[in-house]
């Protein structure tokens, strides 16, 4: 699998924190899609450890992979604790690695996931990450394992250290860009420096509200998708005079009449659905796109 990233970044500002999070989307209509806890020191949901990037070391799973000198545990530091944090982590330590010389780039990244239903789906993470020098943190998101798109980014200031560790979450709706086979990724990139880890790494999804007559017709060709600004629309039927697209919860933001061409520029990044009715407002047939 290619590590390659696209440059578009999910703004910062949508990175929210658990209790703003909970008031947004609503416990109620919640699901939790996996939760990968990292119990008995290993994956669960199927992580695998990036093996083909080059570097001096990569992410481990405690706490059997813990040393002497993990967490400055040789200078009587304590592990990683917290909410939703036990002694069973993956983590990156690039201190215990060598020396000064030692460079540190890997990614952990999870099993493909289906993020095709109408809705918002976010990454939720418990962490601490011990800043030092120029070492980083990144987390992407994907449709297809080979486009990538930041969706969270840590450098400079230490989260969650001392303990306890913090939960955070992020918004990944339009990076996954409906795909049935969408993968998270965390990156740690660091000389000889500190360290990263994680703990109950999560998908919730939130369906859409949207009350809507009618089925998804595979005879709608819609394309780009994802699109930045004008989709195009092909659907065979003459009946068809709207076209209008609605939010996940379940808000028309647009409506014209039925054109091959559709100017969603001023729509905001996130997943909307595309509904064609005819001339009694029938629905007639419907499909989801995302805008980036």
């Amino acid at each position: 699998m290619k590590h390659t990233s696209t440059r578009l970044s999910i703004p910062r500002g949508l990175l929210l924190t658990a209790a703003v999070l909970a008031a947004v989307i609503g416990n109620a209509q919640q699901q939790t899609l996996w939760l990968e806890e990292f119990d008995g020191g290993a994956s669960t949901t199927g992580f695998w450890v990036d093996s083909t990037n080059v570097t001096d070391c990569r992410w481990e799973y405690a706490p059997d992979s813990v040393s002497a000198f993990d967490f400055n545990q040789d200078f009587a530091g304590a592990w990683p604790a917290g909410p939703g944090f036990d002694s069973s982590f993956v983590f990156l330590d690039s201190d215990a690695c060598g020396s000064t010389s030692v460079v540190v780039n890997s990614y952990v990244t999870s099993a493909p996931f289906d993020a095709s239903d109408v809705g918002v789906y976010v990454l939720h993470y418990t962490h601490q990450f011990r800043a030092r020098v120029a070492s980083f943190c990144r987390i992407e998101a994907s449709p297809d394992g080979i486009a990538w798109t930041e969706v969270g980014y840590y450098f400079g200031t230490d989260v969650g250290y001392p303990n306890p560790a913090v939960i955070d979450s992020v918004d990944i709706t339009v990076a996954t860009g409906a795909s049935a086979n969408a993968l998270v990724r965390f990156q740690f990139s660091a000389g000889w420096d500190w360290w990263w880890a994680l703990d109950s790494v999560s998908v919730t999804f939130r369906p859409s509200t949207l009350g809507l007559g009618g089925t998804t017709d595979n005879r709608v060709h819609i394309f780009p998708n994802p699109v930045n600004d004008v989709l195009n629309v092909r659907y065979p039927d003459t009946q068809v005079l709207n076209a209008e697209v609605f939010d996940a919860m379940g808000r028309r933001v647009l409506v014209e009449n039925m054109s091959r061409l559709l100017a969603v520029q001023a729509l905001v990044p996130a997943s909307y659905v595309l509904v064609l009715s005819d001339a009694s407002g029938a629905t007639v047939a419907r499909t989801r796109f995302v805008k980036r």
